[in-house]
């Protein structure tokens, strides 16, 4: 062999057992040699094996032979001396020891004999021993040392070649990062020396020289992946690519195993064949072997299968193998397969070695045809696993899938396709066919049987499309894609992403069931195959319209299902291109089912019978996609990404998300296209008859796809159609609550139909368009009847009882709609009292509740025939309704007697009627009370009850007569001091004619004798209460309005025209009276949009805001008298200012400052503000008299002598005198210097007498600022100056006033010292609690919990706050034992076992309340006053006013202190303005609360201030703590002090001293010099005396008067009333936001639709992106019935909810709502999530807003309930999804509650006084409580529906999900226990199996933790790497396996849980410490049960990061698991070894 005897025995190192190969070719054939391949069969590494290859040894030492050792580790060590060739010379021969365990053999050695070691070069790296190695001569030996330089050259072209057919140039979709694939991922087996063995061969084959590269690359695409050959287009062999395929697909067969035998043996005749498989498809067993031997043609007896797992030794391995070649067979075919070829190819290569072994044997023995097939399934491990190619004798090559395709497209005929192409190829095909929806009779019936015995496994047809069988195609076979098998493929998958809403959860289960049946199992198949005909034309339509949009589609084969991780996923590429079809035609699929099962429509198909008409419309409609309409715009998230979606919830049309189930197939589809067209026709042609309307969309409808279909039928079943759309019409338009109310709708639909077709109902089609015009024409009937059901659910079953019995009654007729007026007086009925019912206190008790609860209900129906407008009825409902108010009318007669004169209560009653069934006997005979007649009997029963109720108190007998007229005492008696008893008739007519003597015995009787007086009083009336109550009843039409603005303008430009002709007549009729009224009001008008186009500028100017200025200046102009013009500027200045008027003037418009100018008021614009100080009284009139006077030339010694003179004290003269200083001195400064009257020497000569008086001697400072105008030293703006604003001026003299008070007053512990300190020494307030700031009132709470608890001490409530810092109280023993939700944000609270949840804490008492300023910016806050603590609104606003007024003087003393006292933090610069903000806030506040002017408003603060001077020291000396306000307490008890000695007095009647304030005003003498302030004044009025006939001409007629409002009624009753009408004081301290409880149902009506529209549609990024117009645009595209509703609901959140959203937030008890978006407006661009109710984020304003509204009814009602001694369980329950107006507290001030405030107030008029307002607040309060607060319900707020993102749906959080419904519990380790886990070990064992996907991901280095993003993939630097294998190697195995799986754990259950950053309480925890994130986890897992943790685990974490190393951050969380991974298994690795 060539080398020595004595040289050392060879070690050939080579890759693949190469070496053997090139030994066997040149080197051993030409010498004897035998090769010993050990044995890679299990048992074959036992003794007795070492044993058998130790004798063939041993032979072959002995006889000389050449051994060659393959694969014999285990056998090296026995040949130890044989190796080191430790010979003994014995005798001439050579002897050596071998090892037979402790056994030693002597075994002679031939002097030829040689031994050659051939070993896998790693495998000697890795295992063999280093003496083993330095015992043999070492050479490595590969093919490419066989090589010629010109097949070397080959050799690295083809390797450069395989190189570019695996790399590719383009990046995958999903993260932007390239599929990298090594030569092994591609070509299976493919070594080092693949391509110089390939060249090698070909070289040998003798192929032409230009042949052998093109062969060469032949035989290397044999092993090629056909995913690999799909990429061939994305690789730099793109040129090839065609051909490449072509060789492929064509010459090679790669489809199948039988395809590539068939080829081999059959097409090319070979007599054997022997073949590598390799493949990644399961392994053939013997049910395969039939479908081979039918395509080879061999018998199946001639066909061996083995699997090499089933040997345990090579020789029973080698026996199969014997006997099968050794068989007489003409042809024999042996498979061997084996499964993990990269862990099984050294027993793959042994038993190869074996087959030729035994095929070498048996020679010539063998009779025939012998073929040998090895199939190695192989993992897909990224850089290839399994290196066994082969080249030569054995054929090596790769089928990807060993079972045939089926009757499918090839993957030629797929390339180049888009999907929707190719299912579109297939669809038309089969439409070519007849579609006619047929009946089962119409099939053959040897169809019908083969079709019916069919049984389709779904496992099957899940895994492929072999069921082609089904769905019998041509019998000429066509290559299409099998769409019908893909759809069936799909289905289950498609209907497990189809979800419902969670008022229908059972649907999933019976939707599944029913679409099942009616495609497998026992359903007709026909219905079957039409339904998925008719869906597969659909997913064509759908499938087409997504690619359109695509880019380049056509390349999905290469692009998507050749990627790797698809490949990896599926496992083969015929699995993974069907998967990739699964997956992009499952998300379709599930949009077709769920549009299919809207409104459970399939169960009407499953239901229906063969033959039905329900069979044959359902299945024709889902044929016809023109007639569905369905597009792919509908089953993608809407906005710019259009993402296919997860999963969607199916639809449901019913009212309000209504459920029901649809009768009429598609019926929806019906109802959208009816009422588009209806629409569409009324548009257009809006004056059109019903009946040609009907005509007209009839007509189009059918001609429509759908109205086409339903045609014929209609002749057949018309009835059927008809009843079962008017039943789903019913469902879509009504709110139904029961099947009676549902059954009566129905009917009386049908009714109107008919009469829209004048009982022409023969024509169906009409029929349907009349159904939707009669619901349309009576819909405000059906809500009625709807309103009625919900308050008297007994409604409807009283009817149909009524209809049984009465079959003849007017009513129930068929010729109109009457159900909603028999409804009425079934009701009305039902009140009728019974003969006992109304003397017994109970029982009246209860009527009257009956008639309360009823009465909105019955009045609404009432107004349906009204003499101004009737609605939709006919003479039998009129009719009805007239008998129906005539009872109506008697029981609210009877109601009003019963509640002014009995007592509810009978321990009350002091004289009760005992019968008032007279008075309803008496009123049912017909009394309307409008007819004479009817009154006179009301009037007769009154004077029965006055009798007796006379002769009951007076003691008066029945027969008692008056003594003089001898009639019978209708009233009380008048006794006479003579004893006489007369009637109250006859002694007014003795104080009429003053004749004081008895009439019956002639007794004098004394003048002062008061008899009686209450009964003569008579009040002094004119005619202007008259004319204003006719004014506010056109302002209480206005309120009623829907749209108020129009409606008063288009009224005022009415009056005002008509005015010109009527209001300057002569005489005095009420058309006089009438046209007075009309033009107060029009010009009240014109003042309030003269406000707001230009001065406000808050609207502009529109042509009917001009017509009715026109017609105002047009009046003023032309009536001859300036009183019109006079009332409008009252009008402006009183309500909007003097600044008003002088803005009007300066930039008015032209016209209207003509006509304004006629008075020649103020024609010289005002500069100077009025002078305000006079309400200061005389002394101060005096003092600025004296100054003037001083100031013009006189002695300044008169002035300081009249001084001397007041009766006052010092201090006080001081304000005085500076004030008047301040008025007619500083104020002179707003002058030019030439405008001004005085000389600057008179003020100086002023200024020194000033300064040397006594009285200013430590003033001097103060006295120059004054006159030298330099107060402000920080403020500079605040100094008078030249053009200063009137409004400003008067802001600035309100601060002087309040500084020079706070100066001068003396006491340092007065009630007034807080805002002086805060004002002079803010520095002593810096920590201190300022006046009306909110605050934490949890430990007064506290406090009243302990003192009220159980003084057994059973009961011990304890606080905790939950993680959001809102309270809660836990009762009994205080402690937590079972879990809740908190009630403001949701939160857990509570716990379990006595252990807080998380973020739970208990409360440590600490007082939240902060000190300072805390109201935030002033655009933060509203006008609207809360009343805080114990103070009023008022009193509220004043305090406030005068804090800020304080802390503005202290910013000119200490600025910094001011600004620092001011929480949130705001610049130093910014602080007056900020103040200044805050102060115009607090004016606006306080005029709305008092219902005044500005002017009003500042001239009251000057009232206060001027009030303080006498009521400062009332309260005595206070405590230091509370002058400086240094506790909470502190600060409640002096605003207590405050209030009522200082603003008490005033306010208690406000109304007198505004109006005291006004008259100073008016008799201060400058006023007179003012005509504009004469005028505003009123102290103009003539004295001459007007006569009645010119009423115009009446200054009283023409008086300025504060409007009748809400706000004004708050005013008056607050100062007015004390602890009496609790109820109306409750309900006008929360009308603010009980007004807007109306809104709650349109609100929620919003929410559903959106959430109905985009639930689990839109990921957060989307909704923010997405606007309030795109959803509108959105809903009017898909849903052009909604349109209507979008456009009336979202404008709400547009105008009313954008105030409360910024309201919400201040009150307790509601969820924290961020800020920004409390201020944001809502508007057209507002994203759509801040209106998508969520329980975080922008979603918070909407939840929270529906959540506040409800709490706030619940609350009142329990203060409600409390206030009327009732319990609040006795009020009905309602949850929130069965809300309707008559629940809630509904109402609209202006429509609702003006009219009963107007009803109720009583109008007087007193000379000199003017007109006089008084409320009757007793029966305001009745009125409320009947119509609004009586009988509403109590509202379970927990069940607000939410809406749900997609990127919501994360494992992380459906865990979270479950875990608050199911406990999660850890499994036990026990492999027992892991068999019967349960649903609460579902989270651990979904753990446990994700883990283990993920440990085998990164074992083959695929890519982990997909559901990740790459933040959280963050590369480990080195220093980090190197730390990290320093703690691993400190750890065991087990305990890095352990931190593994924790790690693993902490990442998908807590760090995957996706944030928004645009939370307020958001953290970014990527740059958090991952070991805190670990501890954070380690103390809190997420199960229910703490799992029991090693001892050790809590130090590892701890140890994980180094000190003064670099920190794991959690963004580094995926490469920290990965390096744990890896440093286990080389843990494990090294422990094996």
């Amino acid at each position: 062999m060539g080398w020595s005897s004595e040289s050392r025995y060879l070690l050939l190192l080579t890759e693949n057992y190469g070496a053997l190969t090139i030994l066997q070719q040149e080197i051993l054939k030409k010498q004897k040699a035998i090769t010993i391949f050990g044995s890679s069969f299990p048992s074959d590494q036992e003794y007795t094996q070492v044993c058998r290859n130790i004798n063939r040894i041993k032979v072959c030492m002995e006889t000389g032979n050449t051994v060659v050792l393959l694969n014999l580790e285990n056998l090296y060590e026995s040949l130890y001396d044989a190796l080191n060739q430790y010979y003994v010379e014995f005798g001439g021969e050579r002897y050596v020891d071998l090892g037979l365990g402790t056994h030693r053999v002597k075994c002679r050695v031939h002097k030829d004999f040689k031994l050659i070691v051939v070993a896998e070069k790693q495998i000697v790296y890795d295992k063999f021993p280093i003496p083993l190695i330095n015992r043999l001569e070492k050479h490595f030996l590969n093919v490419s040392t066989m090589l010629t330089e010109e097949q070397l050259k080959l050799t690295q072209e083809l390797e450069k070649w395989a190189k570019d057919f695996v790399k590719t140039q383009v990046f995958s979709h999903a993260r932007q990062r390239k599929d990298e694939f090594s030569v092994g991922d591609v070509f299976m087996g493919y070594h080092a020396d693949s391509c110089a063995a390939i060249v090698l061969h070909v070289y040998q084959q003798h192929y032409l020289e230009g042949q052998v590269f093109d062969s060469a690359k032949r035989i290397l695409m044999w092993c090629a992946t056909p995913d690999a050959v799909m990429r061939l287009c994305n690789t730099a062999l793109v040129r090839d690519e065609a051909i490449l395929n072509t060789i492929y697909w064509k010459e090679q067969q790669h489809q199948s195993l039988s395809a590539y035998l068939y080829q081999k043996i059959r097409q090319e005749s070979r007599d054997s064949h022997f073949a590598q498989v390799t493949t990644h498809s399961k392994l053939i067993t013997s049910v395969d072997l039939e479908e081979l031997s039918h395509k080879l043609g061999i018998p199946n007896d001639n066909m061996v299968l083995l699997n090499l797992q089933s040997f345990d030794t090579e020789q029973q391995f080698c026996r199969q193998v014997k006997m099968c070649f050794e068989r007489i067979e003409q042809e024999m075919l042996l498979i061997v397969q084996s499964d993990c070829g990269d862990e099984n190819a050294s027993l793959v290569a042994c038993a190869r070695y074996c087959i030729q072994d035994e095929l070498q044997q048996l020679g010539n023995r063998i009779m025939g045809r012998r073929h040998a097939i090895f199939i190695i399934q192989l993992p897909r491990i990224a850089g290839g696993c399994f290196n066994g190619f082969q080249c030569g004798h054995w054929h090596s090559l790769h089928i990807d899938d060993l079972r045939p395709e089926g009757d499918t497209l090839g993957m030629s005929e797929m390339r180049g396709k888009s999907v929707g192409t190719l299912i579109h190829h297939a669809v038309q095909e089969t439409a070519g066919r007849p579609t006619e929806v047929l009946m089962e009779t119409d099939i053959p019936e040897e169809e019908d049987n083969q079709h019916a015995q069919m049984d389709v496994d779904e496992e099957d047809i899940h895994l492929n499309f072999n069921n082609v069988e089904r769905y019998p195609s041509n019998p000429t076979h066509s290559h299409k894609l099998p769409v019908e098998n893909l759809v069936l493929s799909c289905i289950q998958a498609a209907l497990a992403m189809v979800k419902d809403t969670k008022e229908d959860t059972k649907r999933s289960t019976d939707r599944v069931q029913q679409l099942l049946d009616l495609l497998h199992y026992g359903k007709a198949n026909l219905v079957s195959n039409n339904l998925v005909k008719g869906i597969c034309k659909h997913l064509d339509v759908l499938m087409m319209e997504k690619e359109k949009s695509a880019v380049n589609p056509a390349n999905w084969l290469a692009a998507e299902a050749a990627k790797a991780e698809v490949i990896n996923t599926a496992g083969t590429f015929r699995r993974a291109w069907t998967q990739c079809l699964e997956t992009k035609v499952t998300p379709i699929l599930m949009g077709i089912i769920a549009f299919m099962d809207t409104n459970r429509n399939l169960e009407s198909l499953y239901k229906a019978k063969d033959g039905d008409w329900v069979q044959q419309l359902w299945l024709g409609i889902l044929n016809n996609t023109k007639a569905t309409c369905l597009q792919y715009s509908q089953l993608v998230s809407p906005g710019h990404t259009q993402q296919e979606l997860p999963e969607v919830v199916v639809q449901h049309t019913g009212t309000d998300g209504h459920l029901f189930t649809a009768q009429l197939p598609f019926s929806w589809l019906y109802f959208r296209l009816i009422e588009d067209l209806l629409s569409t026709t009324i548009n257009n042609k809006p004056d059109t008859d019903c009946l040609e309307v009907v005509n007209s969309v009839k007509d189009i409808l059918a001609s429509q796809p759908l109205g086409i279909m339903l045609y014929p039928l209609m002749d057949r079943d018309r009835r059927s159609v008809l009843k079962a759309y008017i039943n789903d019409f019913v469902h879509m338009m009504y709110p139904v609550s029961s099947k009676q109310e549902h059954q009566l709708i129905c009917e009386s639909v049908h009714i109107g139909s008919g009469l829209i077709l004048q009982h022409q109902t023969g024509d169906g089609m009409a029929m349907l368009v009349a159904i939707h015009l009669a619901y349309l024409q009576t819909i405000s009937r059906f809500r009625n009847f709807s309103s009625l059901s919900r308050v008297w659910p007994e409604c409807s079953e009283s009817i149909i009882d009524f209809q049984d019995s009465s079959p003849n009654f007017f009513l129930c007729s068929s010729e109109e709609m009457t159900l909603d007026v028999m409804g009425l007086r079934l009701l009305l009925e039902k009140l009728e009292p019974e003969k006992e019912t109304l003397n017994r206190v109970q029982s009246r008790a209860d009527w009257l509740q009956r008639v309360r609860r009823y009465r909105p209900v019955v009045e609404r129906l009432l107004d349906m025939v009204h003499p101004e407008h009737t609605v939709q009825c006919g003479p039998r409902c009129v009719k009805g309704i007239q008998e129906a108010r005539l009872t109506w009318t008697s029981v609210l007669v009877v109601k009003l007697f019963i509640e002014h004169v009995y007592s509810v209560r009978e321990a009350d009653d002091k004289f009760t009627i005992n019968r008032c069934m007279p008075l309803w006997t008496m009123m049912k005979t017909g009394a309307d009370m409008k007819s004479l007649e009817s009154l006179k009997k009301v009037e007769k029963f009154l004077k029965m009850c006055n009798k007796l109720a006379v002769s009951h108190y007076f003691d008066i007998n029945r027969d008692d007569k008056c003594e003089h007229c001898e009639n019978e005492m209708e009233g009380p008696p008048v006794y006479l001091p003579c004893k006489d008893k007369i009637c109250s008739r006859c002694y007014h007519d003795i104080t009429i004619i003053k004749d004081l003597v008895c009439p019956v015995c002639r007794a004098e009787i004394p003048a002062n004798l008061k008899a009686n007086e209450d009964l003569h009083k008579s009040d002094n009336c004119t005619l202007s209460p008259v004319l204003q109550c006719v004014e506010d009843v056109y302002h209480q039409d206005v309120s009623k309005s829907e749209t108020p603005e129009n409606k008063e303008v288009h009224m005022a430009t009415r009056f005002l025209e008509n005015s010109q002709n009527y209001i300057a007549k002569e005489g005095l009729d009420v058309v006089k009276l009438y046209t007075l009224a009309e033009t107060r009001f029009a010009l009240s008008v014109v003042a309030k949009y003269v406000q707001k186009i230009f001065v406000d500028r808050s609207i502009k100017m529109k042509k009917n805001h001009k017509q009715m200025m026109k017609a105002a200046a047009k009046l003023c102009e032309e009536c001859n008298f300036d009183w019109p013009c006079i009332f409008f500027i009252k009008q402006l200045c009183r309500c909007y200012g003097r600044d008003s008027y002088q803005t009007v003037l300066r930039s008015g418009d032209e016209n209207m400052r003509r006509w304004l100018q006629l008075l020649n008021l103020d024609r010289e614009e005002a500069l100077e503000c009025t002078d305000l100080y006079v309400v200061c009284g005389e002394q101060y009139i005096t003092c600025r008299e004296m100054v003037t006077q001083c100031l013009l030339g006189q002695d300044p010694a008169n002035l300081l002598q009249q001084l001397e003179d007041l009766r006052n004290e010092d201090w006080k003269k001081r304000v005085t005198l500076l004030l008047a200083v301040y008025r007619e001195i500083t104020m002179s400064n707003v002058y030019p210097e030439d405008k001004r009257k005085t000389q600057p020497q008179m003020y100086e000569q002023l200024l020194d007498a000033l300064l040397s008086h006594p009285l200013f001697q430590a003033q001097g400072n103060l006295l120059k600022a004054l006159f030298r105008n330099t107060i402000w030293q920080r403020c500079q703006h605040l100094n008078i100056h030249q053009g200063m604003a009137l409004k400003d001026q008067s802001i600035a003299c309100l601060l002087v006033h309040a500084g020079i008070t706070f100066l001068q007053i003396p006491d340092d512990k007065s009630l007034l010292q807080p805002l002086i300190t805060l004002a002079l020494l803010p520095q002593n307030m810096a920590r201190s609690f300022l006046p009306t700031m909110p605050q934490d009132d949890m430990t007064q709470i506290k406090e009243a919990l302990l003192a009220a608890r159980d003084q057994t001490g059973a009961e011990n409530p304890v606080i905790y706050r939950c993680p959001n810092g809102h309270p809660y109280i836990i009762g009994n023993c205080g402690r937590p034992a079972t879990k809740g939700q908190c009630k403001d944000c949701g939160a857990d609270i509570g716990g379990l076992s006595y252990v807080l949840s998380q973020g739970n804490v208990l409360d440590d008492g600490t007082d939240r309340t902060k000190p300072g300023h805390i109201l935030g910016r002033a655009d933060q806050r509203t006008d609207i006053i809360v009343d805080e603590r114990k103070m009023t609104a008022v009193s509220c606003a004043i305090l406030r006013f005068l804090t800020h007024i304080s802390m503005l003087l202290g910013t000119n003393e200490n600025p910094q202190v001011v600004c620092d006292m001011i929480k949130p933090d705001i610049p130093n610069n910014s602080t007056v303005q900020f103040l200044i903000n805050h102060i115009k806030l607090d004016i606006a506040s306080l005029q709305r609360v008092t219902g005044r002017s500005v002017d009003e408003v500042l001239l009251l603060m000057h009232r206060v201030l001027s009030s303080v001077t006498q009521t400062y020291n009332n309260g005595g000396a206070q405590k230091a703590e509370i002058c400086n306000l240094v506790t909470k307490e502190a600060r409640n008890q002096w605003e207590d002090l405050f209030c009522k000695h200082c603003l008490s007095p005033l306010l208690q009647d406000m109304e007198s001293t505004i109006k005291s304030c006004n008259s100073q005003l008016k008799q201060d003498k400058r006023l007179g010099s003012n005509p504009l302030l004469c005028l505003l004044y009123e102290i103009d009025t003539p004295k001459d005396q007007v006569s009645a006939v010119a009423l115009h001409q009446v200054a009283s007629v023409w008086r300025y008067r504060s409007r009748i409002s809400m706000d004004h009624l708050t005013t008056v009753f607050h100062t007015k009333m004390g602890k009496e009408h609790k109820i109306l004081k409750l309900f006008l301290q929360e009308d603010y936001h009980l007004r807007a409880i109306r809104l709650v149902p349109s609100i929620l009506r919003l929410q559903r639709m959106l959430i109905h529209k985009y639930q689990r549609k839109l990921d957060r990024a989307e909704a923010t992106a997405f606007t309030v117009e795109h959803t509108q645009m959105d809903f009017i595209q898909d849903f052009h019935n909604e349109e209507e509703h979008v456009n009336i609901y979202i404008p709400i959140y547009l105008t009313d909810c954008t105030l409360l959203f910024s309201a919400c937030p201040i009150f307790p008890g509601i969820a924290r709502v961020s800020k920004e978006f409390c201020s944001k407006q809502i508007t057209d661009n507002t994203p759509i999530s801040m209106l998508l109710p969520t329980k975080r984020d922008a979603g918070l304003c909407s939840y929270v807003l529906v959540y506040f509204l409800l709490k706030k009814q619940k609350s009142f009602l329990e203060d409600y309930c409390k206030a009327k001694r009732q319990s609040v369980s006795d009020l009905p329950k309602v949850k929130v999804h069965d809300l309707s107006p008559a629940h809630l507290i509904s109402y609209h001030p202006d429509r609702d509650i003006l009219p009963i405030v107007l009803a109720n107030c009583n109008y007087s008029f007193e000379v000199g006084k003017g007109t006089k307002i008084e409320y009757d607040f007793g029966n305001i309060e009745r009125q409320l409580g009947d119509r609004f607060l009586f009988a509403k319900s109590d509202i379970d707020i927990d069940e607000i529906e939410v809406m749900t993102y997609r990127s919501d749906v994360t494992n992380a959080v459906v865990f979270k999900t479950l875990r608050e419904k199911i406990p999660q519990l850890v499994l036990p380790v026990s492999p027992k226990s892991r068999a019967v886990c349960q649903c609460q070990h579902v989270q651990c064992l979904w753990l446990t199996l994700a883990q283990e996907k993920t440990k085998r991901l990164a074992k083959h280095k695929k890519d982990v933790f997909d559901s990740l993003g790459e933040e959280f993939r963050k590369e480990l630097s080195d220093q980090q790497r190197q730390s990290l294998q320093y703690f691993c190697d400190g750890l065991q195995a087990d305990k890095v396996d352990f931190l593994m799986e924790f790690l693993f754990e902490c990442i998908m259950l807590m760090i995957a849980i996706p944030q928004n950053q645009d939370d307020e309480d958001y953290i970014d925890i990527l740059g958090q410490s991952l070991q805190d994130n670990l501890q954070g986890y380690l103390y809190s897992p997420m199960y229910d049960e703490e799992p029991i943790l090693p001892d050790w685990m809590a130090e590892v974490i701890t140890r994980l990061d180094i000190d003064n190393g670099e920190k794991l951050l959690v963004s580094q969380c995926v490469d920290v698991w990965l390096f744990l991974f890896n440093a286990l298994h080389i843990k494990e690795t090294e422990r094996r070894f």
